[in-house]
């Protein structure tokens, strides 16, 4: 994955920037370990950092707060801090800081023992409520101190701070379970399916001239739409010009011999002639018909004394133009090739070793030239076949699929690798394609530790759908990953910010 210039050279600024100014005086190095919590509501994560809550004792919480629904900080409202115990509950207010996203209420507490906490913000009329459970009240500071011993940074913890997240694109999700089914790697053959592709070819020799525009490669037409015309040239013209003169001779023979058939059968009646002399006339009437309709097929054969227009047989696009505007075409050439895009084939062939392993072919993943996987599965996609036998010439077993519908960056006669689908979908889990970053061809995604410090997960990756992809190995269930942002959380990772041991607000 690569970033821009100017997007690298703003992040590295940034966790620059925001490196010196949270580093800890070397006097402070001993302090006392924060409580640090970070807790979610569907409609906001609370990120809180606070000295262990002593009696009488002022403890600042630091809470920054982070609305989900854009990952932006909450610059409104008020944060309540709430103390409840068997005694009764404490409250402690504070609106926004000079630091947006920032809230710092300060409690003191007027009793010892656990409490139960909660941190609430009340913004637009609307209730949020974090609970984060029993915390101690100590009877002194020392005591507080004392229970929470100053603590070095876990290994390779990575800090990308809040200020740092708000100011680029970055949002967090937990990892899920997605349906996914098993997979086999093929090859992809894109072809136009057996009804989907029609050729226009010259019915006797001509010279083509345009109907309208001149059929171009990626023209779009309709079934009957004329496209060209084919008018006879050399002996072939000749050829127009005695059927010609055929088919008005038989006309003027089957006029004639119309009129004889309707004398002799009024003299027949009158009992003047006989009937040998009507079978007669009856015979010479057919005889002129079929010289007039066979003249008159030959001519229609040929395009007649205008010449052939020829009609497009199917509706699709224009995929390739075997003849130029005024050019010769022989008896029988290809014109105009047409392909009904809506109407694609796709073989998938499937590897020797694979073989054995094909069992209720369901979908398949394309992959798109310059783009991503696309997954193809019914009632769009349907089964047509599955080879009974290896292919001599490349050790493999096709599996033929049938698309109805427009298949976008799919074009007839691309070959491309996917995954041949198999079987019913069953629950994986999943990420989305943005929280993985490849390093150096590892796999790699970034789990929230805490709101401001990230783990480094290596993971094993398999399939890609709809944008997600399957997670083999690396994650549990539930676990909060960066799901954009996660190149910058790499940048800090590499950075000076990485190895801050607090942050100062």
């Amino acid at each position: 994955m690569t970033a821009s210039s100017p997007w690298l050279a703003a992040a590295l600024a940034l966790s620059l920037g925001l490196s010196a100014c949270t580093q800890k005086p070397a006097t402070e190095a001993e302090e006392a370990a924060p409580v640090v919590v970070t807790h979610f509501t569907p409609a906001t994560e609370l990120f809180v950092e606070f000295p262990a809550l002593a009696v009488g004792d002022a403890s600042m919480f630091a809470a920054h707060l982070t609305d989900l629904s854009t990952f932006k900080p909450v610059t409104q409202g008020q944060v309540i801090v709430r103390l409840i115990g068997p005694s009764g509950e404490e409250r402690f207010t504070a609106g926004p800081s000079e630091s947006p996203g920032i809230f710092k209420p300060e409690a003191r507490p007027r009793s010892a023992g656990p409490r139960r906490l909660l941190v609430e913000l009340q913004r637009n009329g609307r209730r949020d409520v974090h609970d984060l459970g029993r915390q101690m009240v100590y009877e002194s500071r020392a005591a507080a101190d004392h229970a929470h011993p100053p603590e070095a940074p876990a290994p390779g913890e990575i800090a990308f701070y809040k200020e740092q997240q708000w100011k680029v694109d970055f949002a967090t999700a937990p990892v899920a379970t997605r349906p996914f089914r098993a997979a086999l790697p093929v090859r992809i053959f894109v072809h136009a399916a057996p009804n989907g592709e029609a050729a226009v070819s010259a019915p006797a020799a001509g010279r083509v001239e345009a109907v309208g525009d001149f059929p171009f490669v990626g023209m779009n037409v309709r079934r009957g739409q004329p496209l060209l015309r084919l008018r006879p040239v050399g002996a072939d013209a000749g050829e127009v010009g005695r059927l010609s003169a055929e088919q008005a001779r038989g006309a003027a023979e089957r006029t004639a011999a119309e009129a004889e058939v309707a004398r002799v059968e009024r003299l027949f009646a009158a009992g003047a002639v006989s009937r040998r002399r009507v079978d007669e006339a009856r015979a010479r009437l057919a005889a002129a018909r079929g010289a007039e309709t066979a003249a008159g097929r030959g001519l229609s054969a040929m395009g007649g004394v205008s010449g052939a227009t020829l009609t497009a047989p199917i509706s699709g696009q224009i995929v390739e133009v075997g003849v130029q505007r005024g050019q010769a075409a022989a008896s029988g050439q290809a014109l105009v090739r047409i392909v009904d895009p809506t109407r694609v084939e796709f073989e998938a062939r499937v590897a020797e070793a694979d073989s054995g392993r094909i069992a209720a072919p369901a979908a398949l993943s394309v992959q798109r030239p310059g783009g991503d996987p696309l997954l193809l599965t019914a009632p769009q996609l349907r089964l047509e076949a599955v080879g009974a036998a290896l292919d001599p010439a490349n050790r493999t077993v096709p599996v033929v699929f049938q698309a109805d519908g427009p298949l976008p960056s799919l074009p007839i006669g691309l070959s491309t690798s996917g995954l041949l689908l198999l079987g019913q979908p069953r629950p994986s889990l999943a990420v989305p394609r943005s929280a993985v970053v490849d390093d150096g061809g590892i796999s790699v995604v970034y789990a929230l530790v805490n709101g401001e410090a990230f783990a480094r997960r290596v993971v094993r990756t398999g399939l890609s759908e709809g944008g997600y992809v399957q997670v083999l190995d690396g994650l549990k269930p539930g676990e909060r990953i960066v799901t954009r942002g996660a190149y910058l959380v790499r940048l800090a990772e590499a950075g000076p910010a990485a190895a801050g041991a607090g942050h100062v607000h």
